[in-house]
Parts: C-alpha cells; sequence; structure tokens
C-alpha cells in the first residue's frame, strides 16, 4: 500500500484537480519555489528572494470543499439533536470521525478562495534569465493557491481509527471545519494526523516547472497533476472542484 502522504494527495488529486498539503496544515504562498518529491512539496525559497515580481489575478471565492474516502468513513453526531440536520446541541455536543481503512481520508474547508499568477510568460521569461546558476533544474514554483479559512482534516493511520470531539458551547448546525475553533479533542486512536483550525491554510495547490534545453525551447509546465504530461499553463485548466474522470 502507498505510504499515508502518498494515498492522501492522490485522493485530493483525483476528486479536486490540485496538488494538496502534506502536512495539511502547512502553509503554502504564492511564489514560493521548491521541490517535489513524489508530489509533496518541501519549500527552498520564494520568487521575492531570487528578485523576481510578479502580479496576481483577483482571489476568486469558491466557497466550502468537502471530500471522503469513499464508503470509508463515517460521521456520527451525539447529543440532543444533531448538528448535521441544523438542530442544536447541547453544550457537551460530541461528534466521532470513525474510519474503515488505514489511510483514509475525511476533509472539509469553508471560506476558500483561490489566489493564481495572472502573467505567467513573463514569470517564464524571469526563470530563464537566472540561468543554471541561480535556478535549479528540480525547482518547481507555486502559482496558484487555496485558501482556507478554517478546515478539518482527519487522516487514519490503520483500520478502526477513531477521533472523539467535544464541541464547546452548543449552537446551530455546520460542518466541522465551520466549527473548529470550538472543536476539542477528546480521545483518538488510530489516527494518522488530524488538523482542526480557525486560522487560514492552505490545502491545495498547484505548481510549474521549467522544462526543456537543447533543442526544446524552455517553458512552464504544470507539474504533479493531470496537466503533468507538459500541457503550457496558459491553456485553458480545470476549474477547483471539476473531477477529474476515471
Amino acid at each position: 500500500m502507498a505510504a499515508i502522504h502518498e494515498q492522501y494527495v492522490d485522493e485530493m488529486r483525483h476528486q479536486f484537480g490540485y496538488l494538496a498539503t502534506w502536512l495539511p496544515g502547512t502553509s503554502i504562498n504564492l511564489g514560493d519555489v521548491g521541490v517535489l518529491d513524489g508530489r509533496r512539496f518541501s519549500s527552498h525559497t520564494n520568487l521575492a528572494a531570487l528578485e523576481i515580481g510578479f502580479t496576481s489575478q483577483p482571489a476568486r471565492t469558491v466557497g466550502d470543499l468537502e471530500y471522503a474516502s469513499a464508503g470509508q468513513v463515517d460521521v456520527e453526531w451525539h447529543g440532543r439533536g444533531g448538528l448535521l440536520s441544523g438542530v442544536p446541541v447541547g453544550a457537551d455536543g460530541r461528534v466521532t470521525v470513525s474510519f474503515k481503512r488505514s489511510h483514509a481520508t475525511f476533509f472539509q474547508a469553508s471560506g476558500c478562495v483561490t489566489r493564481a499568477m495572472a502573467d505567467l510568460p513573463a514569470v517564464e521569461r524571469s526563470l530563464i534569465g537566472l540561468g543554471k546558476v541561480e535556478w535549479r533544474r528540480e525547482w518547481v514554483v507555486v502559482t496558484e493557491v487555496v485558501k482556507a479559512r478554517s478546515a478539518a482534516v482527519i487522516v487514519s493511520s490503520r483500520s478502526g481509527g477513531r477521533l472523539d470531539l467535544r464541541l464547546q458551547g452548543g449552537g446551530d448546525g455546520g460542518s466541522l471545519a465551520a466549527l473548529a475553533s470550538r472543536l476539542q479533542v477528546a480521545s483518538e486512536a488510530g489516527i494518522a494526523a488530524r488538523v482542526l483550525t480557525a486560522s487560514g491554510l492552505t490545502p491545495l495547490f498547484r505548481v510549474c516547472q521549467l522544462r526543456g534545453g537543447l533543442v526544446r525551447r524552455m517553458t512552464l509546465v504544470y507539474r504533479g497533476q493531470k496537466e503533468d504530461s507538459g500541457a503550457h499553463p496558459g491553456g485553458a485548466g480545470r476549474e477547483l472542484g471539476e473531477v477529474e474522470s476515471p
């Protein structure tokens, strides 16, 4: 079976068409520069440090995102009524997220917006101008990010993994992501990673890499996703949430 981070990143890529950060709470920003180990990004520097400027497109709101490994995740609310039905629960409301296999994923992100570079051809020319001394061939540059206002991301390490959460203060219905600031871990077992945060994070992103040389002109191409076949980022791309065909 694939490593936990490989399974997580592959499932998220298939669902959303973007790379996913690992660990899930990692912050990634436009213009970050680093390498892909498989599909896991490690930051080394950024375009500002290399004295390369870029402009950004206006932020695009995409709202809430949700994904769970098909048939492998159960979410059970306890207490009066249940948040999923919009009925208030008591101040001691609890929720259990359980997993039927190892490496299964539960993902929710609320208040998501995308930010992308506006002039990739200009960035491409600047990177080519750096030459081999300043720009390493294996480096990639982050060209698009999905920022979330809050998120709940849970990944199991084994079959039977379980996370018990307690909701502080009760309230009306909402997702785990929207309630992240009021969730406390009561107990857990068989959990590889969990992020319950009401602060901004970057669950999804896209990167490009300079390819070519010798007989082929150097160009920026997408890496680590469906477009990795060599598509140029200037072409039409998939919108967030547009699921890849099997």
